[in-house]
């Protein structure tokens, strides 16, 4: 009987060590903590990686500028600098979901939302630009998938309308501020150094395309935005694709397209306007994100690509347009 009791004993004692072992394991995950790193950016600078954190003038930098990460209702769970390098990071981040800001005199940022899943993650870029005036209008395409070349484009009016680089008029200026190409390949004989810089590129438009409040004024007065795929080049098995998807395709072909992971903002003055995450799976190359439109030569108001369709991306193919449901537009 008393070796029974002992061994009764023993066996709660073994179940107590267990059970508090297993307490501080499930303690662990629920509340497990990562480091993130990611590097800031001026959406408005050339490509050359020297020059990703400043303005024209290098005196005008990022560099120690605070960083932070919000929760949607705007309490900061996280805060950092960026360094002199150009990088930012957090330690002891909880998994979760978040918007990744900053904040220093003279510059103005965009709010990028955050997926925190695990340790070493490389966040998104910090963006940012100069100070504007609170009428200029600027439109960022950022990508994930760094083997593919997108394209940020913008069509103006009269008829036919034209796809532009940089054009100005009487009224406007619309201007390709930052331009990125692919990866450097047999087929696309690019800077290779663009492998390591951040994928984004940037349009700014300042004014109306046309005299909206004169009396010979054209009634086209929208800017409309694409992002197109100029091509993807697969660094794994050396093969250049020219017509690959932006949102990518997985339905049992012999060759699978990932998605670019591409998000669209829009930023009014200092002001964030909206955030589209583009869709995925969806195998779309050519895609109308949102329309500017002008009701004086200086007001306007922004709509996704079908005023008509709530939330709605549009799919320019050759089925023609095809409306695709966007489930978050901010």
């Amino acid at each position: 009987m008393k070796n029974f009791k002992k061994l009764a004993l023993l066996v709660i004692m073994v179940s107590v060590i267990f059970a508090m072992v297993g307490c501080d394991f499930l303690l662990e995950e629920v509340f497990r903590t990562y480091s993130v790193s990611g590097e800031a950016l001026n959406v408005k600078a050339a490509r050359d990686a020297d020059a990703l954190t400043k303005t024209g003038d290098s005196s005008v930098s990022l560099v120690g500028a605070s960083v932070m990460l919000k929760t949607e209702s705007g309490t900061t769970i996280a805060s950092g600098s960026v360094g002199s390098t150009g990088l930012y990071g957090f330690d002891e981040v909880e998994a979760g979901k978040y918007i990744l800001t900053g904040q220093k005199t003279g510059w103005v940022f965009v709010p990028v939302y955050v997926d925190i899943s695990g340790d070493n993650q490389e966040m998104p870029p910090l963006m940012a630009y100069p100070n504007v005036d609170p009428n200029v209008f600027t439109v960022i395409l950022a990508w994930e998938d760094i083997s593919y070349d997108l394209d940020l484009k913008a069509t103006v009016p009269p008829a036919p309308r034209t796809t532009v680089d940089y054009v100005t008029t009487a009224y406007s200026t619309v201007s390709l501020d930052r331009d990125i190409t692919a990866p450097a390949s047999e087929d696309y004989p690019l800077d290779v150094t663009d492998a390591g810089i951040p994928r984004v590129e940037t349009i700014t438009v300042t004014g109306a395309p046309t005299d909206v409040d004169g009396t010979g004024g054209s009634d086209d007065t929208d800017i409309r935005f694409f992002v197109e795929n100029y091509g993807r080049y697969d660094t794994t098995t050396g093969t250049s694709y020219a017509n690959s998807s932006i949102t990518g395709l997985n339905a049992g072909l012999e060759i699978d397209h990932p998605s670019a992971w591409a998000t669209v903002y829009a930023m009014k003055g200092n002001e964030h306007y909206g955030t589209w995450e583009l869709p995925y799976n969806t195998y779309e190359n050519l895609l109308q994100v949102l329309t500017m439109r002008f009701t004086s030569d200086t007001n306007f108001t922004v709509h996704t690509a079908d005023p008509d369709i709530q939330s709605s991306i549009r799919s320019i193919g050759s089925d023609g347009v095809i409306g695709i449901g966007v489930d978050e537009i901010r």
